[in-house]
């Protein structure tokens, strides 16, 4: 017990200092949110319980949500500094999963209270190993052994068993996919994805824009996802509790807005590849239209895909027609929210005037989701 322990501490010595400084920026966003949705007069711990329980559309939303905000903490501590002196001590590789296990679990306090306060303990631990098995998985994508862990959590999430049957299931599989991701960390690195073919400025401008957003903006992108995401909660509750006679308008309505914020979210450090970006397009003679376009195609392709994905998954459970057609039609729906969003942020970039401060900004894009909602509601659908 004293060298796992001692095992424990060596890890979190090397890794400890980045994720606590992580921790604290998602802990202090999360507490402003939960403070709002769970006042003494919104939400409480058994309606989202029983939500939970109610459908696998939003069990699904809920686990991709708390995943996609839980990566970016947790995401250097695999191959943080200090981890590749660590990997040469004696110990096996299952004792560092086993250690890592402990260092991420102050990750997962926020669910654990909020399903123990629902259910108490067993659904607490239940959702704890749900959430480091999908977030160690995840994190070693890049091996079959951890994708095969993903899709057996998400089985999990899917059936929801009771929690005293599904907590050893779920921490199995969190310590196989810390076990493998331990293991492979260092191999990450070197897997890299090379475009080899001559390709038209278009596509290559496109590349380095989304590329860019996985590389330095994935906070960004995990902040984008749970804003849409979170809009297509409160879409399937409403779709389930006052079924509508026109429910695609009111689906296109409900989802304005996280789509605006979405598409804000994303354009910073997408304009930021823009503006070092130019010097180049014109040392090639890229004209500044493909550079335009490209801007808006990267901000508009993570915002479709997340409205398509969220409109899949509310149609599964909610009576919206079929669930690929709200899908589609959601994810359609993105492309001019966040072209106009894109080119409200454009205007709004610093060094184009004085006067256009954040406040304008944010202004500009409650504009845009309110004719979105407008348009939404006059649509026959």
């Amino acid at each position: 017990m004293a060298a796992r322990l001692l095992l424990v501490r060596a890890l979190w010595r090397c890794v400890g200092h980045g994720l606590v400084r992580r921790l604290l920026v998602f802990g202090t966003g999360l507490a402003i949110v939960a403070s709002i949705v769970f006042a003494p007069q919104g939400l409480r711990a058994v309606d989202v319980l029983r939500a939970w329980h109610a459908g696998q559309g939003f069990r699904l939303i809920f686990a991709a949500v708390w995943t996609g905000m839980t990566v970016p903490v947790v995401s250097g501590v695999l191959d943080g500094p200090g981890t590749r002196m660590l990997r040469a001590l004696r110990p096996a590789p299952a004792a560092w999963a086993a250690a890592l296990l402990v260092v991420l679990l102050p990750v997962e306090i926020p669910c654990a209270i909020l399903f123990g306060r629902g259910e108490g303990v067993g659904a607490a631990l239940l959702a704890s190993g749900l959430s480091l098995s999908l977030v160690n998985a995840v994190l070693a994508w890049h091996t079959w052994t951890a994708r095969l862990v993903l899709v057996a959590a998400l089985a999990l999430v899917v059936l929801d068993p009771s929690p005293w049957l599904g907590v050893l299931p779920a921490f199995m599989l969190a310590f196989l996919a810390a076990h493998r991701g331990w293991s492979s960390a260092l191999d990450r690195s070197e897997r890299t994805f090379r475009l080899v073919r001559p390709s038209t400025p278009l596509l290559a401008l496109l590349a380095v824009h989304l590329l860019a957003l996985v590389r330095i903006a994935r906070g960004r992108l995990a902040v984008a996802g749970a804003a849409i995401a979170i809009g297509a909660a409160v879409l399937d509750q409403s779709l389930q509790n006052d079924p509508p006679l026109r429910p695609l308008s009111r689906a296109l309505a409900v989802l304005a807005l996280p789509l605006a914020l979405s598409a804000a979210v994303l354009a910073a450090p997408l304009l930021k590849v823009d503006r070092q970006l130019r010097p180049l397009a014109r040392v090639t003679g890229t004209r500044r239209m493909i550079l335009t376009i490209a801007f808006l195609l990267a901000l508009a392709t993570p915002t479709s895909a997340f409205a398509a994905t969220a409109g899949s998954l509310v149609g599964l459970t909610a009576a919206a027609g079929p669930p690929l057609a709200l899908g589609a039609a959601l994810g359609v729906w993105a492309l001019p929210i966040a072209a106009l969003t894109g080119g409200w942020s454009s205007w709004c970039a610093p060094g184009r005037s004085a006067r256009r401060g954040p406040a304008i900004f944010v202004v500009g894009v409650l504009l845009v989701a309110l004719l979105a909602v407008l348009v939404a509601r006059s649509l026959p659908l």
